[in-house]
């Protein structure tokens, strides 16, 4: 039996012999994220985990272009349309309370809701963009810009904004609108009693301790930790301004690198959801967008072989985001921009950190 101390002795010669190694290993990594990052001009953060713990994680470029600061792992960005995963996180838990059910009519919590298209379109239909019911928003918007600072209720905004005459059948087709998810907040509220921050703050961001992710307003807009949001860095153009509660759920969030791979082991590795409601939260009911719930599910070829993964994209303003996570390697890549980068590239940035390629072509 080897003695405590000279047990101690050995692991410390092997962790010298061993060091070197892993320093290498660690620069070649850093150089290979660098290079990424250059070809494809990122300005923000790059973040790669396993099992929940980072593996890298770095900055890149300026947060900050007016007072000088350089973009930081710990800065907030807007993250967009990943605000329509961590809301159905929250839906899935409620169905799995019994709640909710995703395939009952929106008439089922909204009985003033028109009958023609309330008794056929159901929650799933909202969640997966296909609901055919039209979005009034963005004309009241561009008629009435306070209205992007309005405070008006979720049940309100789907009167004024939500009610129109269906434009296709539920199910017919794709409809990226931000109409499906102000309906989502309202009914999570109506079966519920609980407003909608409350219910995220109880059943995503307090179990998943996301401590840095919310909903974004006036005060996100002026944080110190916040990175600025730009149309472009030379000139500098700030492109960040706000918008109305009630549509938080499509696209309202803020978020930092290591919160959002927490979301990604919480959620598609642990125990917040049951099997029943992780296994619909990756089905893809839209095949030509790779849609299930809220999110993509991708197909990706890797070292020949094909991984799949959740495909969370983000895009509003002068921010661009990307979190994606392999469920058999339980690994996860999140990309993270001020600017207004293309998402195609932000998708490429990902795909190349994670050395691999869609498996569609």
């Amino acid at each position: 039996m080897i003695d405590p101390v000279r047990r101690a002795l050995m692991l410390g010669a092997g962790a010298s012999v061993l060091a070197p190694a892993f320093a290498a290993r660690a620069h070649d990594e850093e150089a290979r994220v660098d290079a990424i990052a250059a070809e494809f001009g990122l300005n923000g953060v790059i973040l790669l985990g396993c099992d929940g713990r980072p593996t890298f994680r770095k900055a890149y470029g300026m947060a900050d272009v007016a007072t000088g600061r350089a973009a930081a792992v710990g800065d907030r960005y807007a993250i967009a349309s990943v605000s329509k995963w961590l809301t159905v996180t929250a839906i899935l838990q409620l169905v799995d309370q019994g709640r909710l059910a995703l395939d009952a009519p929106i008439r089922t919590w909204l009985p003033d809701y028109r009958a023609d298209s309330g008794d056929r379109v159901t929650l799933r239909h909202l969640l997966n963009n296909t609901s055919g019911i039209p979005n009034r928003l963005n004309d009241a918007v561009a008629a009435d810009p306070s209205l992007k600072r309005s405070t008006m209720s979720a049940a309100e905004a789907v009167t004024r904004f939500c009610s129109g005459d269906p434009i296709f059948e539920p199910g017919a087709r794709f409809d990226y609108v931000v109409t499906n998810w102000i309906l989502v907040i309202a009914i999570m509220e109506a079966a519920t009693g609980e407003a909608y921050p409350a219910l995220m703050d109880r059943l995503v961001i307090t179990p998943l301790r996301l401590r840095d992710t919310g909903i974004a307003d006036d005060a996100f807009l002026e944080a110190d930790d916040v990175a600025k949001g730009y149309a472009t860095l030379s000139p500098p153009v700030l492109k960040m301004g706000p918008r109305p509660g009630f549509t938080a759920a499509a696209g309202g969030f803020y978020s930092t690198a290591m919160d959002l791979l927490n979301a990604a082991h919480g959620v598609f590795d642990g125990t917040l959801l049951s099997a029943a409601s992780r296994a619909e939260m990756v089905r893809i009911t839209v095949p030509g967008q790779h849609y299930a719930l809220g999110g993509r599910v991708a197909a990706l070829n890797i070292d020949g072989q094909v991984k799949h993964g959740g495909w969370e994209t983000g895009r509003t303003d002068g921010y661009r985001s990307v979190v994606g996570h392999l469920f058999d390697e339980r690994t996860t890549v999140v990309v993270l921009n001020n600017t207004d980068l293309s998402q195609q590239v932000m998708d490429r940035i990902a795909l190349r950190l994670l050395g691999g390629d869609w498996a569609d072509g």
